[in-house]
């Protein structure tokens, strides 16, 4: 469908070179993403893996894989798309150049977040139907290990020096941090904890609590926890902003912002109904609440703390994210199978695109 993606194989050597003077500013304009397309990648539970180019606001490749998909990340090399195939219990690998499923890598029982290594060599599947985690070689493409972590894995991240991985575990209660030196913790936190967030340089995990309504801080590598808080009803996920802390409240239609490391709030603010992902701008100023009970996205300034706006979507806003030009907010629609494309910095919705119903993961290209 749509516009041909070059092989993951062929190189730009092909393309004619241009004179002295065009080369020159052509490389000058690739350095500075100046007319890159800015290309948005969305998951559905139909199955569907979709490509969308926000500038021409189209969908320009979609293919079919045939299981309900989950969550997904890419590399930092953008050299693949991975995708977590739950009712197949696959890793989709998926080539960004040739837009095609490239393996597909067998992991545990309903795989459902995903997690790279800052070098690109490495991923992580976290597996809520029995407990693991699945280790994957992204250079032969295959699975290395199987890790037990505890009941109901949910949100997993790897420090920036690449040398812990750091799982949510719900059913368990607990955060299980993994080192590169085999040193294997369970951290006891909260009440069905699910996302993890980490401090800019790496040394804090922290992780929001929906069952108990809290928000943990846990010192890497050490593994102690270090602060923690209540925050509003049901703690939805979190986003890290610096030197802040956010922290959407389902269930009582508020964002609160926290101080790292000791937690301290600095304020709650009210969005709209069943708040869900918040989305930050690369520069972080502002911040896109997706709230899936009120069919909006409200527009909070971060600095300032406070609601600027709000933007009216489709049904039931899910996931979301911002192009790293931050030209564009791509919000997927789940009940409406679409992505509602808002031009920045007016918050304009220019058009709505078909994506497949039951959006899971809605990823900008690195």
């Amino acid at each position: 469908m749509g516009e041909r993606l070059v092989d993951d194989e062929e190189v730009a050597g092909s393309i004619p070179a241009p004179p002295t003077w065009g080369l020159f500013f052509t490389l000058f304009f690739l350095a500075a993403g100046v007319g890159q397309s800015q290309r948005v990648w969305v998951t559905s539970r139909e199955g569907f893996i979709t490509v969308i180019d926000p500038e021409k606001q189209k969908v320009v490749h979609q293919i079919k894989v045939g299981s309900p998909l989950h969550r997904a990340a890419f590399t930092p090399d953008g050299r693949y798309f991975l995708v977590t195939d739950e009712g197949a219990h696959f890793c989709l690998v998926v080539g960004v150049r040739s837009g095609k499923v490239l393996a597909r890598i067998p992991t545990g029982k309903a795989p459902g977040n995903v997690a790279v290594s800052p070098d690109s060599l490495r991923a992580w599947v976290t597996c809520a139907g029995d407990g693991t985690v699945t280790e994957i070689d992204l250079v032969r493409l295959k699975p290395v290990n199987q890790v037990a972590v505890g009941s109901v894995p949910r949100i997993p991240a790897v420090t920036p020096d690449g040398r812990q991985l750091v799982v949510a575990c719900e059913g368990s209660n607990w955060v299980f941090v993994l080192s590169d030196t085999g040193d294997r913790l369970s951290v006891p936190v909260g009440k069905a904890p699910y996302d993890i967030a980490l401090s800019p340089n790496g040394t804090y995990a922290f992780t929001n609590c929906r069952g108990s309504d809290e928000v943990f801080a846990i010192r890497l590598p050490k593994g102690t926890v270090e602060a923690q808080t209540k925050v509003g009803k049901r703690p939805w996920l979190l986003c890290v902003l610096g030197q802040k802390l956010a922290v959407t409240n389902f269930d009582e239609g508020t964002l609160t912002i926290l101080s790292q490391p000791n937690l301290q709030t600095l304020a709650t603010i009210p969005v709209g109904r069943q708040p869900r992902m918040p989305v930050p701008t690369p520069n972080g100023r502002f911040l896109y609440i997706l709230n899936a009970g009120s069919n909006d996205v409200t527009i909070v300034d971060v600095e300032r703390a406070v609601s600027v706006g709000t933007i009216a979507v489709g049904q039931r806003p899910h996931r979301g994210c911002v192009t790293r030009d931050g030209r564009w907010l791509i919000v997927g629609n789940q009940d409406e199978g679409t992505v509602s494309v808002i031009r920045l910095p007016d918050g304009k919705e220019v058009s709505r695109l078909p994506v497949g119903k039951g959006v899971m993961a809605v990823e900008a290209e690195p």
